[in-house]
């Protein structure tokens, strides 16, 4: 029955009805209060409704109570929305900390380049230009696709005036 309340939640939030989603996920909770990809699927149905406090509590209580050995990849997505969150709430030690939990949990090279990418935007608003270039780096090892939206994230950077960001990102 939790399954079905899950698996119910699951189809509404990816239709984008998070309100509905977040309704068939505390139904399924209420019956099975253990299970970690429900409060991860709550913490991004929240973000996606702009509750970003919220969503990072949902995803602070999935990674406490999953098994590391059985769930790196569901960790690592957990560990980078958490860094998401973390970022927006300008709490930009604990983001670095979150992608870099992600980094060592994944193995799969999206996940990855996501991660390095992101890291990356929070070494450049402390400034450390130099941990961002790195990232930004990595970032293409992984996935050189990526190089899209690194360029359209330094043209980003050039036309709001922040030049010597731009060149990192460029080089």
């Amino acid at each position: 029955m939790a399954t079905d309340f899950f698996l119910r939640g699951e189809a509404h939030r990816l239709l984008c009805n998070n309100e509905k989603a977040l309704a068939d996920y505390a139904s399924s909770l209420e019956l099975e209060p253990w299970a970690p990809p429900c409060y991860y699927a709550r913490g991004l149905c929240l973000k996606d409704l702009g509750d970003v406090t919220q969503a990072a509590e949902e995803f602070e209580k999935s990674l406490l109570i999953q098994n590391p050995e059985t769930s790196s990849l569901i960790g690592a997505k957990t560990y980078a929305s958490l860094g998401e969150c973390r970022t927006a709430l300008e709490q930009y030690q604990a983001s670095l900390d979150c992608f870099s939990k992600a980094i060592e949990a994944s193995d799969d090279h999206s996940v990855l380049a996501h991660c390095h990418f992101s890291r990356a935007e929070v070494h450049q608003y402390l400034g450390d230009m130099d941990a961002a270039k790195v990232d930004f780096a990595k970032c293409l090892e992984h996935n050189p696709d990526y190089a899209r939206s690194l360029l359209q994230f330094a043209s980003d950077e050039m036309a709001a005036g922040r030049h010597q960001s731009a060149v990192i990102i460029y080089t």
